[in-house]
């Protein structure tokens, strides 16, 4: 069932349309994004100025999954079928509760089967910003 959870959440991501509804954002406070974790990254992508205030959850509850500083998620499927996992730097709650994961980008190694699980490595390169 996970997987599949997994798998949903992937795709809606790659289409870019995002989960808007049922969100709950627990903790945190108001941050300037150059404060964050990946800010260069958020303030391309996001084009917003680096003084800008942003609210920043400890915790984003979406659609019944909770999301956290330092989690991985299941980002997109490479050509191998296998997941691309990507841990979350930040958390940002813009105005029109639109939530934007900053994160940053890991190699999957291999699918260890016995443990249901992948072996995983950081791309020191990759950053990257992404609408939730």
């Amino acid at each position: 069932m996970a997987n599949r959870h997994q798998m949903r959440q992937c795709s809606v991501w790659s289409m870019g349309t995002g989960i808007r509804a049922e969100l709950e954002c627990n903790g945190g406070g108001c941050v300037k994004i150059r404060m964050l974790n990946g800010s260069a990254e958020a303030i391309q992508y996001l084009g917003i100025p680096a003084d800008e205030e942003v609210y920043v959850p400890a915790e984003a509850v979406i659609c019944g999954t909770a999301h956290r500083n330092n989690m991985f998620v299941a980002s997109l499927i490479n050509k191998n079928e296998e997941p691309i996992f990507e841990k979350i730097l930040s958390i940002l709650v813009l105005e029109d509760s639109a939530v934007y994961f900053v994160t940053r980008k890991f190699i999957t190694v291999k699918c260890v089967v016995h443990y249901h699980a992948y072996m995983i490595e950081e791309n020191v390169l990759t950053w990257q910003c992404w609408l939730q």
